[in-house]
């Protein structure tokens, strides 16, 4: 078990065992937080996609097992922009409003995409 999923499983049991006649939570901020750790407890660990190895040299090499002296490579899944987010790309100088450049600043918020818009 990885430290994220000993964490929230920590989390589930005292929340669930919370004595609310002394604490400061609902029972609906309660239900809603045993619910987001449940959640988060169902998602698939993720694995690495390659792994790097610190050379003596201070050189680097990109390895595909896990070799003596190496750390793992994840990849990263872009999370949607918030609204607020959105309308803060959009009223930029730069964007003024124009479809190709706020399409442009959105994909370079999510680090694709051409640099000038």
């Amino acid at each position: 078990m990885n430290e994220k999923d000993e964490a929230l499983k920590i989390a589930i049991e005292a929340m669930q065992t919370c004595d609310l006649g002394t604490e400061t939570w609902s029972v609906v901020d309660i239900a809603l937080a045993i619910n987001a750790c449940k959640e988060a407890l169902e998602q698939p660990a993720q694995e690495p996609v390659a792994w790097i190895k610190d050379w003596a040299d201070g050189s680097k090499e990109l390895v595909p097992d896990n070799y003596d002296g190496s750390y793992p490579v994840y990849t990263h899944h872009a999370q949607p922009l918030s609204d607020v987010e959105l309308s803060n790309i959009f009223i930029r100088p730069d964007v003024n409003g124009d479809a190709t450049r706020f399409a442009r600043a959105i994909e370079q918020a999510h680090g694709i995409g051409v640099k000038d818009a």
